[in-house]
């Protein structure tokens, strides 16, 4: 976005071209942008989707990206593939938002998130804050055991946010996470096939979010593929 001059186009990999603004700068997620949308076409099967965004060059930058979803008994899989077909290095990320709940529960007492590869996972307890005001940060929401978050309290009103870094992420204890309630026999999942980049968790009243972001590092003329998959078991 800082090479495009106002009105010129730059790429947003996985979106399109979007046209710089007239105060230019850098990329804001906040702001509104005029987008020309990549072209992508589909495949169907009974139990699969296959999604193909074709390149379209701006600023050296182009890539083909592919994703595969696909059913399996009671697991969601995705494959997806980044071919960087320009003339720049690739290097940015990927993440998946994991808006979850069960049974439509809203976030509070009877909630367990597994996060055993999180290394700073105590460090949750003081992430929550009043919806509004980020500068005070609060206690008594959350309590972390045996690489498990365990709501206490409920969030009407309050949300939390934690990031964890690739350094304090342990990956000899299993990439996933696991989400629990007491009142529901069920749980849901996600495996990943990477290392990761970073760890988001946050949420609020109706919902929990774990995302975990993927590297991605194409040179030009070459690939690069990972997966991810969520299971949902009783």
């Amino acid at each position: 976005a800082e090479e495009a001059a106002p009105g010129d186009k730059f790429p947003k990999l996985g979106v399109g071209l979007l046209t710089q603004r007239p105060d230019g700068g850098a990329y804001d997620m906040w702001k509104h942008y005029e987008v020309e949308p990549f072209p992508v076409h589909a495949q169907f099967g009974e139990d699969y989707a296959v999604f193909v965004q074709e390149p379209v060059s701006c600023l050296g930058v182009a890539a083909r990206i592919t994703k595969k979803v696909w059913l399996e008994e009671n697991s969601i899989h995705t494959c997806t593939t980044v071919e960087n077909t320009g003339e720049r290095p690739l290097k940015l990320g990927e993440y998946q938002h994991n808006f979850v709940s069960i049974n439509g529960l809203r976030t509070g007492s009877g909630y367990h998130l597994s996060v055993p590869f999180d290394g700073t996972l105590q460090d949750i307890e003081q992430a929550a804050f009043q919806q509004g005001d980020f500068s005070h940060r609060l206690s008594g929401f959350m309590q972390v055991s045996d690489g498990t978050v365990h709501w206490v309290r409920d969030m009407d009103g309050y949300s939390y946010h934690k990031i964890t870094e690739q350094k304090d992420l342990h990956m000899e204890n299993g990439a996933y996470w696991r989400l629990t309630h007491d009142a529901v026999p069920l749980c849901i999942e996600e495996h990943i096939s990477f290392t990761p980049e970073r760890l988001v968790m946050w949420g609020i009243e109706h919902c929990i979010c774990a995302e975990v972001y993927v590297p991605i590092s194409v040179l030009p003329g070459e690939t690069q593929s990972w997966e991810r998959t969520w299971g949902f078991h009783d």
